[in-house]
């Protein structure tokens, strides 16, 4: 493992400029500039479009075990370059808002999946839209429910195409479909809910092949992603997943679908983020800090604002007067296993990029951000019985984390 620092930049090789050539495949702008024309050569001209997201399909573990596979050794024949960044941080709850709306983490607002909600006076967890800790009410999240745009409150992807006559179609968990993150991600879109990965991919060829005229289908895969997290990213557990995937997709879609229609539909696959192997047994807990929780400022209600992000990217509301001495203790305790930032403006930049931010941006990053180094892990732990227990994670900025595939072909093309 290389654990290769890698920042994003929007203005290049990123996953908010693919949504930027998403939008301009159907002769729609966006503020961001486009991919490079090679990444997406194969489908220019398609009416519909699939961009089908396999979580946790970093370019790691791409080249680790796709290629030993027909299809997925297709999809990568005669492409010359093959990836791109992620979003920073590394995590589901940035990457898929993005994916929804076109825009980057800081303008967007959904940092990660937990996150300080000003509005709120807790520490969130985003997409299940829940409190981290009984230390808040769980009453106030009540009163942003229906459609008020507490998480989401830009315009997406799927609203701008439907101002062009585009349908987009949602394929997506029935397991995962509810909840205020879904009402407000999906808005313009239309929903379809699947049990299985046979069932995603008869629904999906039966709707390609009945649409009429130009169409977006997003179909997201979240469970290769919950395999890597429970069995970790290089084990035998992941490789039949890929295995399942790659046959499936095959033999359901690929040679399924009537040859007529596979000559307009253009397959784009790409991921989230990726993930590294640890071992949740050396998490490093800042529960374990002496009076830590003095150093964190304080809601208007006035609870502590807990720690928020990740195991590999933690921020926290510091005291002004606290500062120095919070990060000096921070330090010693991580023995140099974590960089710790104070979350200046160039800092900021440098991660989240100078693009205008969400208007509570600065309210949710906080005052410092820790990174741990290689694939080490720290966290705040919510509650005491709740340890860390992944052996696979992410959302820090190594190459293994950050970098993702991107592919694009016609389907007719991966027969």
């Amino acid at each position: 493992m290389s654990y290769k620092p890698v920042y994003p930049d929007f203005n290049k090789d990123s996953l908010v400029n693919l949504m930027s050539s998403i939008l301009a495949h159907y002769d729609l702008s966006s503020p961001y500039p486009i991919l490079d024309k090679h990444y997406l050569k194969n489908i220019e001209g398609c009416e519909k479009l699939v961009f089908f997201l396999i979580d946790g399909f970093g370019q790691n573990i791409w080249k680790k075990y796709a290629l030993n596979y027909s299809l997925f050794k297709t999809l990568s024949d005669n492409t010359d370059k093959s990836s791109i960044t992620s979003v920073f941080p590394s995590t589901t709850a940035a990457a898929l808002t993005t994916i929804h709306t076109g825009l980057p983490p800081k303008t967007h607002g959904i940092l990660e999946w937990n996150v300080y909600f000003k509005e709120l006076n807790a520490v969130i967890s985003t997409i299940p839209y829940q409190i981290v800790s009984p230390i808040y009410d769980s009453q106030a999240l009540s009163k942003y429910k229906n459609n008020s745009g507490i998480l989401i409150n830009n315009i997406t992807i799927y609203e701008k195409l439907l101002k062009k006559n585009v349908k987009s179609y949602i394929l997506y968990p029935k397991q995962f479909i509810r909840g205020t993150y879904n009402r407000e991600a999906f808005k313009g879109g239309l929903s379809s809910l699947y049990i299985s990965l046979s069932d995603l991919l008869i629904e999906l060829t039966s709707k390609l092949e009945s649409t009429k005229g130009k169409a977006y289908f997003f179909v997201y895969w979240p469970f290769l992603d919950t395999t890597e997290h429970f069995y970790g990213p290089f084990t035998r557990q992941t490789e039949m997943h890929i295995k399942m995937l790659n046959d499936m997709i095959q033999d359901l879609l690929i040679k399924n679908i009537n040859k007529a229609s596979a000559k307009k539909i253009g397959l784009i696959l790409t991921a989230d983020h990726g993930q590294l192997a640890c071992n949740p047994e050396e998490t490093a807990y800042l529960n374990e800090i002496k009076n830590i929780n003095s150093f964190f400022r304080k809601t208007s209600t006035k609870q502590y604002i807990l720690p928020s992000g990740n195991p590999r990217d933690i921020f926290l509301h510091i005291k002004k007067e606290s500062i120095a001495k919070s990060k000096a203790e921070i330090n010693a305790f991580l023995k140099n296993k974590a960089d710790v930032f104070l979350l200046d403006k160039s800092t900021l930049d440098r991660f989240f990029g100078d693009d205008i931010p969400h208007p509570s941006f600065f309210d949710r990053v906080g005052d410092m951000l820790i990174l741990p180094k290689d694939n080490n892990l720290a966290w705040y732990q919510y509650l005491p019985n709740e340890p860390f227990v992944y052996k696979g994670t992410h959302g820090g900025f190594t190459e293994e984390e950050m970098m993702i595939p991107l592919l694009a072909k016609r389907l007719i093309d991966l027969r």
